[in-house]
């Protein structure tokens, strides 16, 4: 049963998957051609240049959104940061996942240094839209630790803009910003009633959150939403055939989405956790017996913190497809990641986020569309 109190948005069984294939397809004919010379010209950069193997144009578009996205909610911020604080915040995170007494310590710090030097409120609108300014958000964006994959991506952009002359670089920018005021308006009547109860906890999170290493995470904006929900659409499109053609599937999920921990019996062997569907009315337990019809392997992932490491295993694994399953904000970075090893891949949205760190003191028991899935391993 889906949760009246989930804190930042909330999916319909019935209409989710289809307005938000609906938006996209939309997108992507109207605004793809709105947009069309950039695309062409930032595309066939790439090209030219040989940066990377071919990809969709449509993942050209998505970068140029998210290019204009987190220029207009955090070039305020990253263009007050001074560039030798970065080294320090980056360190702390590194050394994050050197043991769990250590991990607790450094976020610690880390979550305070972040708030006091990050954290800053400017006009964006006074910034010069330049390449130097943009290096300066990736820059920013990587020091919060919420955004690796993106700023990967990204990175290809910036190698684009220093193609361009001062002129260029800034209606490049601007071009970016209007792309993504353009989805955020068109995105008013559709995706945006999905959004739930996002003003009030991100009025919230700024109190609660303050110099938590959570932080940037908890209080991204509602465009952010919207983009990530695109950008797993877009990706998802783009890897269904490679997915598809899989001989193995297997699916990851999130452990807030079992009923209780503590009488759980999922097996590890000391890296995973498979699901052992111990009990019916558990939402693991019924995606568990719902995949093997398939024969579809499930696996729990304790924490988004824990998903790079399980991925490694699975680097350019030829006869393995992966699904996997996480709250709005992680699933675009995840879908990156995946790419990026050479996984095939799908997503799913849990239907509303409810994680003990992040988003309820209490934890919410989180649940997925079921039949999505299926759709998407069948």
């Amino acid at each position: 049963m889906i949760k009246s109190n989930a804190p930042t948005y909330l999916l319909s069984e019935k209409s989710f998957y289809k307005n938000l294939t609906q938006f996209t397809d939309k997108l992507l004919s109207n605004l793809g051609i709105k947009q069309k010379f950039i695309v062409k010209n930032y595309s066939e950069f790439i090209r030219q240049h040989s940066i990377e193997s071919a990809r969709d144009k449509t993942e050209h578009l998505l970068e140029i959104l998210i290019a204009g996205t987190l220029w207009k909610n955090y070039i305020g911020s990253a263009h007050k940061t001074k560039s030798f604080f970065f080294p320090v915040i980056n360190y702390l995170y590194r050394i994050r996942n050197n043991g769990s007494l250590i991990k607790k310590y450094s976020d610690w710090v880390r979550g305070i240094i972040s708030y006091i030097i990050l954290n800053h409120k400017e006009t964006p609108d006074l910034i010069n839209k330049t390449a130097t300014e943009f290096s300066h958000l990736l820059k920013w964006l990587t020091a919060t630790g919420e955004f690796k994959e993106e700023v990967i991506r990204l990175n290809y952009f910036y190698y684009y803009l220093l193609s361009l002359n001062e002129k260029e670089q800034s209606n490049t920018i601007t071009e970016s910003l209007n792309l993504s005021n353009s989805v955020y308006n068109s995105a008013a009547d559709t995706l945006s009633k999905y959004l739930h109860n996002t003003d009030i906890f991100l009025k919230d999170s700024e109190i609660y959150y303050r110099y938590r290493e959570n932080y940037f995470f908890v209080n991204r904006k509602p465009n952010e939403y919207l983009m990530n929900m695109i950008g797993a659409e877009i990706l998802n499109r783009n890897m269904k055939k490679e997915f598809s053609a899989k001989k193995n599937k297997a699916v990851l999920l999130p452990t807030c989405m079992r009923n209780d921990k503590n009488i759980c019996k999922a097996k590890s062997d000391g890296k995973e956790l498979v699901c052992a569907a111990c009990s019916i009315s558990c939402n693991i337990g019924k995606v568990t017996s719902a995949m093997k019809k398939f024969s579809v392997k499930v696996y729990l992932i304790p924490h988004s913190s824990d998903f790079s490491r399980f991925l490694i295993k699975w680097k350019n694994n030829h006869d393995t497809g992966l699904v996997g399953v996480a709250c709005a904000l992680n699933l675009l970075t995840g879908g990156y990641e995946m790419k990026r090893l050479g996984i095939s891949s799908q997503c799913v949205f849990l239907n509303y986020c409810g994680c003990k760190k992040h988003w309820d003191k209490k934890g919410i028991n989180t649940e997925i569309n079921i039949n999505r899935l299926i759709e998407l391993v069948n």
